[in-house]
C-alpha cells in the first residue's frame, strides 16, 4: 500500500531530463527595481519645446506688415532679423499698441525699426526648459528666439510652450518645473516698462 512506487508517472521519458538547463527564473513585472537601475529622467530641452517654423520679421517693414504676419502666424511675438537671419531685435504686439497709441501716423506709415526692442536675448536648441526659465524671469520675458550655433534664427520659445510641455513631463521633472513657472509669471506680471520716447505728440494743438 505504502509502495513508494505506486503512482509514480510512466512515460518518464516526456518529463525534462535531470540534465537539461533550469528554466530561467520568474521575475513578476510588479517587483520593484534595484536602487539605480532605471534610468533618470530628464528635463525637455528647448529643441523638444519650441516652435521651429516661427514667424520673424525685418527691421525696414512696416508695422502693418509685422501684425499681419502675427495674426496668420497666431502669434504675439516677433523676432527682427538681418539679412543672414541673426535676431537684432524683437517686436510685440504690445509694441505695436503703444507706438500706435503714441504716433498720429497710420501703421502703414511706421517700420519696424521705431517700434521694436533692440535688447533681444536668445537660447540655443540643446537648453535645458529650468535654464530657458531662469532667463525669463531674470529679464522679465514671455519668448525667446532660438538661434543655431552660427546665430541664425531656428526657432521661438514662450512661456506657453513650457507650461505646455510641462505637463506631460515625468512627475518628477513637473514637480520641479511648475514653481519656476509660477515664480516666472509672477515676476512677468509684475513687468515695469521704462518710458518711450514720444516722437510727435498726437495732442499737440496746430
Amino acid at each position: 500500500m505504502n509502495d513508494p512506487r505506486r503512482g509514480a508517472p510512466r512515460n518518464v521519458d516526456l518529463l525534462e531530463s535531470p540534465s537539461s538547463s533550469p528554466a530561467a527564473p520568474f521575475v513578476s513585472a510588479f517587483e520593484e527595481e534595484a536602487p539605480g537601475t532605471r534610468p533618470k529622467a530628464k528635463e525637455p530641452t528647448v529643441r523638444e519645446i519650441m516652435t521651429s517654423d516661427a514667424r520673424s520679421c525685418r527691421a525696414d517693414r512696416t508695422l502693418v506688415s509685422a501684425a499681419t504676419a502675427m495674426h496668420r502666424g497666431d502669434c504675439r511675438f516677433l523676432p527682427v532679423v538681418d539679412g543672414e537671419r541673426r535676431p537684432i531685435a524683437v517686436l510685440t504686439d504690445g509694441d505695436i499698441c503703444e507706438i500706435g497709441t503714441t504716433d498720429h501716423r497710420p501703421l502703414r506709415d511706421i517700420l519696424v525699426s521705431e517700434a521694436m526692442s533692440r535688447g533681444v536675448f536668445t537660447c540655443r536648441p540643446e537648453d535645458a526648459a529650468s535654464r530657458v526659465l531662469e532667463t525669463m524671469k531674470q529679464r522679465r520675458i514671455r519668448h525667446l528666439p532660438v538661434v543655431d550655433s552660427e546665430g541664425r534664427l531656428v526657432g521661438v520659445v514662450s512661456l506657453t510652450d513650457l507650461i505646455l510641455v510641462v505637463e506631460e513631463c515625468e512627475p518628477a521633472i513637473a514637480e520641479s518645473l511648475r514653481p519656476r513657472i509660477a515664480e516666472v509669471l509672477r515676476v512677468v506680471s509684475q513687468k515695469e516698462r521704462g518710458t518711450r520716447t514720444v516722437r510727435v505728440n498726437p495732442f499737440r494743438e496746430d
